[in-house]
Parts: structure tokens; sequence; C-alpha cells
């Protein structure tokens, strides 16, 4: 009785976009998310504090929801729905990859019985090594069975979808990273204004 939360691919439905982003298919994939969501959103958080970050999260979702909603309601035979927030936590990966690439989160490993124990990484690293798997996922999968919707385009739509976002409030001064953000890490220059994310304008 609630699929009509999820997101939908016969459909367009705006509702669905934030619904879905709650919804989750199974216990292990909700504490899945919700690890992911501690470790970097505990980082974005921090940044713009929890009220700019609850608003952010909302604008994620819609942007999420409707990047993978409507391009498979007009492209698509339309069957087949999401649940889940790993598009929104992909997209805050990528955020917290953009503002605090030299942040560091620290990993336990386990390989086999042999190696185990934990390691300080950069989020920058951590966030490109998850990122790098769903590309290799969706390659390999696309090999395999030809493009479709799964979750490693859904990720990848979230981790895009991340980017704009990012960058528009580093640009509005939305948020200070004290010059540790990527760009400037890097001697980049965006070379992009406010003013370009006109769409965006609602996070201020």
């Amino acid at each position: 009785e609630y699929e009509w939360l999820a997101l939908q691919f016969d459909q367009v439905n705006p509702i669905q976009w934030v619904t879905a982003a709650f919804m989750h298919a199974s216990l292990g994939h909700l504490i899945g998310n919700m690890i992911f969501l501690w470790c970097f959103g505990l980082i974005v958080e921090g940044k713009i504090g929890s009220v700019q970050f609850s608003l952010l999260y909302l604008g994620l979702a819609l942007a999420d929801g409707a990047i993978g909603q409507v391009p498979m309601f007009l492209f698509s035979s339309h069957a087949g729905q999401a649940v889940g927030a790993s598009g929104v936590i992909f997209a805050l990966i990528v955020i917290a990859m953009i503002w605090a690439p030299k942040n560091e989160i620290q990993v336990f490993y386990w390989w086999f019985f042999f190696l185990m124990g934990t390691m300080e990484v950069s989020v920058l690293v951590v966030g490109g090594f998850f990122i790098g798997k769903e590309i290799l996922t969706l390659f390999l999968v696309t090999g395999l069975t030809g493009l479709r919707m799964s979750s490693a385009v859904l990720h990848l739509l979230g981790a895009s979808v991340g980017i704009p976002f990012a960058v528009y409030m580093l640009q509005a001064k939305r948020v200070d990273c004290e010059g540790y953000d990527l760009f400037t890490q890097m001697g980049w220059s965006t070379g992009l204004r406010p003013e370009h994310f006109n769409l965006l304008w609602f996070l201020q």
C-alpha cells in the first residue's frame, strides 16, 4: 500500500521525488545508506548547519527524483520503480569531495581473515573509490545487458546532481571552506558566478 510513495517510472509525480528518498527496500538497504549519510552528511552539515543542510537534502532529493523519473517516463517502457536515499547520498559524497577533499574518514578494512583494521583516508579518495566502483559496475552491466536503469545509473545520476549544488553554494558564498575546497586546493577557477545558477536561488 506504500508503492505510490516510490519513484514510479510510468508517471511524472514531483511528490515521489521526495518521498522515494525516504523509502527503502529492506532494513539492510536503510542501514547501508545511513552509514554513508553519517560519514559524508556530517561533513556537509558541519559546513552549513542543520537548517541549511535540511533544505539542501530536500533540494537534492527533488533534483535526483526528477532526473531519475522524467527521462524514464519519456524515453522508456515505463516499467519499474526506485526507492532509497542513495542518489541523494551520492550527491552528498560529491559535495563533501568538493568542499572538504582533505578531510579524513576513518575506514575499517577487512581482507578475508588475514588483514583487518582501520586507517585514515581522505574524503576525496573514499568518495572517488565509491564513484569509480559505480562507473565500473555501469560499464560491466551495460556490456552484458545494454544500457538500462539500474542502481549504478541511479547512484551516478545522484552524484551528477551534487556538482551544481556544491559549486553554486561555494560561488555564492553560502558555505565557507576556508580555502580547503577542491577548486582552491587544485588552483582551479570555475569562472562561474551565482547568477549562472538561478534555478538554485531558492537555497538563499
